[in-house]
């Protein structure tokens, strides 16, 4: 197995090696420059997920090709005055050591990235010379290295900590949702104005791109029931006999961006149509409804409570109000939670 994109930053001798492990559908983007990384196979840009969607738009952006009079989704944050940056300049200009790669199949089998990051550690053995290294690993990249861990019988590598950003360790209910995801753009087209009619069809072919991410075949090795997740819930104990600390940081905000009527342009004078994905919650009660994306207890692709892991230390879990699964990438709050682990300022 050979692997086509490897990036590597030497940093000061004194500091830890961090080996980036990006997440579902992704690609190494998600840490070198996430503001150009793209969800669904490419198909979907990160303009619809990193973006402003606590406040109105200031600029009006619209995605889907062209402009539509008097509609604007919110904000990317990558056109805004100081973007907030990925971890790997983050961390760059900090003087850490960093290194990750493209996975080959970011949309198929774990088993496949975890013989890659095999491959990974060899390059890390020889680059790091007995420094420490940290895992930091978004999304799915967490269950690789839970994966790469328990299949290790002698670990005697430097690897010190595992740091999880809204990992599904317990699995994630969105591969159960398809009913919900085919007959939710249905309920937004009724919400859209009614005088909308070539505009409703691009509105909505553009949200059905977004939702078919939920939709693939592939994601359902992530869901609580698959065999793989019952395989690593049964090998927990590989992990726990391993001098490595676990660390997890879960977001709690559904809301990746919204869609609004622009009522004055002059004044930026607006009101919200709707949230993707917080519409859903308006289509069915509660509880038939998943916490993954329920507002305060899912980051849209995460629940809080099968990203939680009850024998890490609560001191090393922390719930990040108000930040999406993609805003963990840039997020400010979290940036500053992660170098606290890696400069060991954590209470153990």
């Amino acid at each position: 197995m050979k692997i086509k994109n490897i990036y590597y930053h030497e940093g000061f001798e004194k500091e830890p090696l961090l080996i980036l492990i990006h997440g579902y559908g992704a690609s190494a983007k998600s840490w070198l420059d996430p503001y150009r990384e793209t969800m669904g196979k490419g198909i979907i840009p990160f303009d619809l997920v990193l973006t402003d969607n606590r406040h109105p738009p200031d600029p009006f952006f619209f995605p889907f090709g062209k402009p539509i009079k008097n509609l604007s989704f919110s904000t990317p944050l990558r056109i805004m005055p100081n973007p907030p940056t990925g971890f790997w300049d983050f961390f760059k200009e900090k003087g850490y050591s960093l290194l990750t790669w493209d996975q080959s199949l970011p949309n198929g089998p774990i088993k496949i990235a975890v013989k890659e990051l095999n491959i990974i550690m060899e390059f890390a053995k020889d680059k790091a010379k007995g420094k420490d290294i940290i895992f930091l690993a978004h999304s799915r990249g967490g269950l690789i290295a839970r994966k790469y861990i328990q299949e290790k019988r002698e670990f005697n590598t430097n690897v010190k900590a595992l740091i999880m950003l809204s990992t599904p360790n317990y699995g994630s209910r969105l591969a159960m949702m398809g009913n919900f995801l085919k007959s939710s753009t249905r309920f937004i087209e009724m919400l859209l104005p009614k005088e909308l009619k070539e505009e409703k069809r691009l509105i909505i072919g553009g949200v059905e791109q977004f939702l078919n991410v939920f939709k693939d075949s592939a994601i359902e090795e992530l869901s609580p029931d698959s065999s793989f997740i019952k395989e690593l819930i049964s090998n927990e104990e590989k992990e726990q006999d391993k001098d490595i600390e676990y660390f997890n940081i879960v977001g709690t905000s559904p809301i990746f961006t919204r869609l609004y009527r622009i009522i004055d342009k002059g004044k930026k004078k607006t009101e919200e149509i709707l949230s993707i994905l917080g519409v859903i919650e308006k289509m069915a009660p509660s509880f038939l409804l998943p916490d993954e994306i329920k507002e305060g207890k899912g980051d849209g692709m995460v629940a809080y409570v099968r990203a939680m892991i009850p024998w890490i230390e609560g001191t090393h879990q922390w719930k990040m109000e108000g930040v999406n699964h993609g805003t963990l990438l840039v997020d400010e709050k979290v940036k500053e939670k992660v170098l606290e682990v890696v400069c060991g300022k954590v209470s153990k």
